[in-house]
């Protein structure tokens, strides 16, 4: 008889690998006409790699500074350049972590804003230093 905790961790495993092919499968694929025209507001699109790439980073280092984080979303305005990321509901001393975020972000990157917005944390670079990251 399987372990009840084998079954979720398996199909679990198995749908972010299927999810991680088809997101690089589509990244490629979008990079060549008319597939270009496809999904231009998605994150997999070819044009937003780079962004793609930038969210992840920002992950790593924020998982070095010991905080857990999650970005899913961003954009890019007239002056300032906006992630929106999300901590745990759970967390504990939420101001002590939006703080420690703030400064591992701007010891690797430079001037970048956190900021608490009850659920969301949004992290707000300005166009000069998100050109330069990116």
């Amino acid at each position: 008889m399987l372990d009840q905790k084998i079954i979720p961790q398996t199909s679990f495993s198995i749908f972010w690998k299927l999810k991680s092919l088809n997101c690089s499968f589509m990244t490629w694929l979008t990079q060549y006409y008319p597939f270009s025209l496809l999904y231009r507001d998605r994150l997999f699109h070819y044009n937003n790699l780079r962004v793609n790439k930038l969210m992840l980073r920002m992950e790593n280092v924020a998982l070095k500074a010991g905080v857990e984080i999650l970005i899913l979303s961003g954009g890019t305005g007239e002056y300032m350049a906006e992630m929106i990321g999300h901590l745990d509901p759970k967390t504990k001393n939420r101001p002590g972590i939006i703080t420690i975020l703030e400064t591992a972000f701007q010891d690797k990157y430079g001037t970048i804003f956190v900021r608490d917005e009850g659920d969301n944390v949004r992290i707000l670079i300005p166009n000069e230093i998100f050109q330069k990251i990116i």
